[in-house]
Order: structure tokens, then C-alpha cells, then sequence
């Protein structure tokens, strides 16, 4: 347990971080819309978003989970 951060108020700020990121995670998902895929797709290449979370981050999915892994530490401060 890191003691330093064991309050009620970094607790919380860790509980905001956390669910802040997933509405960003869901955000970016849904920015995407047609243009999400698993692999090399078998015709043509989808068109690049960058609007929306896009406009500010070329991986918005991973910022969120990066974002709420963030979160939980704060939210539990242990290894």
C-alpha cells in the first residue's frame, strides 16, 4: 500500500480518472463506427477518422485504458 495516497480524495479523483476514461474509451469506439477492424481488411482501406477523440489523440483507446489503469491505482494505491 502506498500510504501518500491512501485518502478519500485521491481515492475518488481515481474513481472520476477511471470512469471519465471508459466514457473516452466508448467515445472513441463509436467515433470510429465502419472504420474498426481486426487485421489487414480484404478490400481497400478504410477511411482515416480523425475527428472527434481522433482529432486529438491518434490512439484514443488506448490513452483511456492507460487512463483507467491510472484510475484504479489511485483509486487502490497497492502493488
Amino acid at each position: 500500500r502506498v500510504e501518500w495516497l491512501a485518502s478519500e480524495t485521491i481515492r475518488l479523483a481515481g474513481l472520476g480518472l477511471g470512469l471519465a476514461s471508459l466514457v473516452w474509451i466508448v467515445a472513441a469506439q463509436l467515433e470510429m463506427g465502419r472504420s474498426w477492424h481486426v487485421g489487414i481488411p480484404d478490400r481497400g482501406c478504410p477511411n482515416l477518422v480523425t475527428s472527434g477523440p481522433f482529432s486529438m489523440s491518434r490512439n484514443p483507446v488506448l490513452l483511456g485504458i492507460i487512463g483507467v489503469a491510472i484510475g484504479l491505482f489511485l483509486a487502490s494505491p497497492t502493488a
